[in-house]
């Protein structure tokens, strides 16, 4: 029997790239996201080019109780998912004190709460059948402090720890939970995060939102609880636990610096 797979964000970046990557799989796939017209066109894609059924919500989740409004939608006749991929997310760049409160509430509220809710939505409906699956994405950052990123980077800390903790409370129920922690990578997300002033010439030489992607569903396919891709990135990780958090957080500042510099 094919998985049914439930990706939030997945109308751009690596939660389109996911889409793809479960399509090719044969997997059965819930996508949301908030613009519909990217979810109807992926689901078009999908559906001409391989025979998997696919499902769209197109949801706000940083709306309050758009979580509970999602779980309603994809449970309502009684069938639930195999896999839970909480993708969406964004970020915002800036000094904390000049960066708007309210959108920075919004982050929480996706790159949170939306999370812990969807988690716990399904996690419930999985426990009672015995298997499933969820994975939460973070970053690398999670490991360390990132000035100049510091909302974001603290959502992304608590992730990985809410996860870690999940893992522990999940063992022998038959439910795998794991966290991706990727470094940067070619994405929507460089754009929004960073707009005009960040460096393209740089962004060239990143991964593909493609490679994370398939990095990911292998790091599923053996279970692993922290999922840290590539070579790059496992040493971003070395690098964290050989410094202190002060000299990680030091080092990440210098080079948010260089991009706020290119502006």
């Amino acid at each position: 029997m094919s998985k049914k797979v439930l990706i939030t964000g997945a109308s751009g970046g690596l939660g389109m790239e996911l889409a793809r990557a479960c399509a090719r799989r044969g997997y059965a796939l819930v996508l949301t996201a908030r613009r519909n017209d990217r979810l109807q066109s992926l689901k078009a894609e999908l559906s001409q080019s391989f025979v998997v059924d696919v499902q769209t919500e197109s949801v706000d989740l940083s709306v309050s109780g758009a979580a509970q409004t999602l779980y309603q939608r994809v449970c309502r006749n009684g069938e639930g998912v195999d896999v839970l991929i909480n993708n969406a997310g964004f970020g915002l760049y800036g000094d904390f004190i000049h960066c708007d409160v309210d959108e920075s509430s919004a982050l929480n509220q996706v790159n949170l709460t939306a999370l812990l809710q969807l988690t716990h939505l399904f996690l419930n409906d999985m426990k009672q059948r015995g298997h499933g699956h969820i994975v939460n994405v973070a970053s690398i950052g999670a490991f360390f402090p990132g000035p100049l990123m510091s909302v974001y980077f603290a959502a992304k800390a608590y992730v990985l720890s809410l996860t870690e903790a999940l893992g522990v409370e999940l063992e022998d129920s038959g439910v795998d939970v794991s966290v991706f922690c990727p470094g940067p990578f070619k994405s929507e997300f460089q754009a929004e995060a960073f707009g005009p002033q960040r460096d393209l010439q740089q962004e060239r030489k990143l991964p593909t939102s493609a490679r994370m992607a398939e990095s990911l569903l292998k790091g599923i396919d053996k279970k692993q609880r922290v999922i840290i891709p590539g070579v790059r990135d496992k040493l971003i990780y070395t690098l964290s636990r050989i410094c202190s958090r002060r000299q990680m957080a030091k080092l990440v500042y210098a080079e948010q610096m260089k991009i706020m510099s290119t502006s």
